[in-house]
């Protein structure tokens, strides 16, 4: 569960 809210948050970082 954690590690898929890091990757969301690591991937809308990537998209800015």
């Amino acid at each position: 569960m954690v590690f898929f809210v890091a990757a969301t948050i690591f991937t809308l970082l990537k998209l800015c």
